[in-house]
């Protein structure tokens, strides 16, 4: 039998790790002596470790891990499929980002967008006014017969507002026969043709949709079919779907009143772990938040002018954003003989989408500003 110590040492990790596995329940001790409170572990240990230390370079978070080491070997392969899915998706979301990157710092990737701003001259369509609601794919070389021969689709743009005279509603804007779609950094704009159609008492939009959020026209040719839900005049302020209230009454949180340095950025806070998922701080959004006692909240964005500070308010439990219209919730754990807060991310895009896409993790720095 080794000692947590030895087994550390064989593992080439600390004992506070061992320790948190104790706590997760994915690496117990054989035997804890009642006298000492010593653990032991068998030698089959070691490999077992090793196992978690694949699971965990292939991403999967650690209460994932302690699901599939329980698993059985047929609901393995189900949790490896799912985890293959995941990081296709998370491929395809990456090379977005390296897209995004490079339409930053490489002109030439502007002409990705055949259609600057001048050239979208406006022409009405009255009939196209109002909401439109996502019902699924069209698919290709298929005529539409009803919503049930439509393939599901997931996308950001759930729902369409057409406002009156072609105004901009988050990252498009419109004329007759087109949505215009803004790409990267608003360098120019990629034109999906639409149609209207009606089908029973209904009516539909077909919209041939040809480019993503970051310009990369011909990403995806599809036709996307809308069903209208009213005719209603909107202004760009109604199209906030999700808006937080942010006019809470304040209440003093002793706990979170200091500065709190970027840690980590998890999906979900079931995710949470003292070995942070991200490497490398410096990819993180933010350097650091700091809360006064009075309620102030002062969030430090990494890549702000000069490392300008935007102010916030909070209360218990919530960070709150009156500019955005925001609340962000928040939550503080102790592990490892330190603090941890997680906060929920709300961008500027939450109040069209009311996604939220990750969490930001900080580890407590001092307890004064």
């Amino acid at each position: 039998m080794l000692k947590i110590g030895e087994l550390a040492k064989l593992c080439e990790v600390d004992v506070q790790t061992l320790r948190y596995y104790d706590k997760l329940g994915i690496l117990c001790p054989d035997h804890i002596d009642e006298d000492s409170g010593y653990r032991y572990y068998s030698t089959d240990k070691v490999k077992l470790f090793e196992s978690i230390v694949e699971l965990k370079e292939l991403g999967f978070s650690l209460k994932e891990i302690k699901a599939f080491l329980c698993a059985t070997p047929e609901e393995q392969r189900v949790l490896y499929a799912q985890r293959r899915q995941d990081l296709q998706e998370h491929i395809r979301k990456e090379k977005e980002r390296l897209h995004r990157i490079d339409s930053s710092f490489s002109a030439p990737v502007v002409k990705t967008s055949p259609f600057p701003f001048s050239d979208t001259a406006f022409e009405d369509d009255p009939a196209v006014i109002g909401r439109w609601e996502l019902c699924g794919v069209l698919p290709e070389g298929a005529e539409f017969t009803g919503e049930d021969a439509l393939s599901p689709k997931e996308a950001l743009l759930r729902e369409i507002f057409f406002l009156p005279g072609g105004a901009h509603v988050w990252n498009y804007f419109w004329t007759k026969g087109i949505l215009y779609l803004l790409v990267s950094f608003a360098a120019g704009c990629i034109p999906n043709e639409y149609r209207l159609f009606s089908h029973g008492d209904k009516e539909y939009l077909a919209l041939l949709w040809r480019g993503d959020l970051y310009g990369n026209e011909g990403a995806t040719k599809e036709t996307r079919i809308y069903r209208k839900t009213d005719s209603h005049t909107y202004t760009e302020k109604q199209t906030f779907r999700y808006v937080d209230e942010t006019e809470l009454p304040f209440d003093t949180d002793p706990q979170i009143v200091g500065v709190w340095e970027a840690f980590d950025r998890i999906a979900d806070p079931n995710d949470f772990s003292p070995l942070p998922h991200v490497a490398d701080p410096t990819a993180l959004f933010y350097r650091e938040i700091a809360f006064s006692e009075r309620g102030v909240c002062r969030k430090l964005i990494r890549n702000s002018k000069e490392g300008t500070p935007k102010f916030c308010a909070y209360t218990r439990g919530f960070v709150l954003d009156r500019e955005l219209c925001t609340a962000e919730a928040y939550e503080i754990r102790r592990e490892k003989e330190a603090d941890y807060l997680i906060l929920a991310h709300k961008s500027s895009d939450y109040s069209y989408l009311g996604h939220v896409f990750c969490y930001h993790v900080f580890r407590r720095k001092k307890e004064k500003i």
